[in-house]
């Protein structure tokens, strides 16, 4: 299912949403996060490290937002990874190669489940995200 924040995260445009594609409802999901990202300033995508790579939910969220081509957003991308790294880097990779969203940090990573450093890095990195969302709104009003 698709979620946006209700707060006033989601006030100053920062969507943050979850894309589940076992479930019947991936495409109504994948609108639903489309519409909310059309107004967002800034976006945090993420994804587990599958074969090296992106989830497969995740790269039909990228593919559908370079189709969409919405205005310039700032991005953050993060993932966990088991047996090796890729998830994480390939959303960064995306982000900055076909949708030309400018990055905010390197990739967040984590092996298996974070630790208290990785949750660190992961706050401040959505503080920034926050912080640039907010001056993208102050900007645009």
């Amino acid at each position: 299912a698709a979620q946006a924040d209700s707060g006033k995260m989601g006030d100053m445009g920062v969507l943050g949403g979850r894309v589940d594609s076992g479930s019947g409802a991936f495409r109504r999901a994948l609108t639903r996060l489309a519409t909310e990202a059309l107004d967002a300033a800034a976006i945090a995508f993420g994804s587990a490290t599958l074969n090296a790579n992106l989830m497969p939910a995740m790269g039909a969220v990228l593919a559908y937002f370079q189709g969409l081509k919405f205005r310039e957003k700032a991005a953050l991308s993060f993932g966990s990874f088991g047996w090796g790294p890729g998830g994480a880097e390939a959303i960064q990779k995306a982000l900055e190669n076909d949708l030309k969203y400018p990055t905010l940090a390197a990739p967040l990573k984590s092996k298996l489940r974070p630790t208290p450093e990785v949750l660190k890095q992961c706050r401040e990195a959505g503080a920034a995200l926050a912080a640039e969302a907010w001056r993208r709104y102050e900007a645009d009003r």
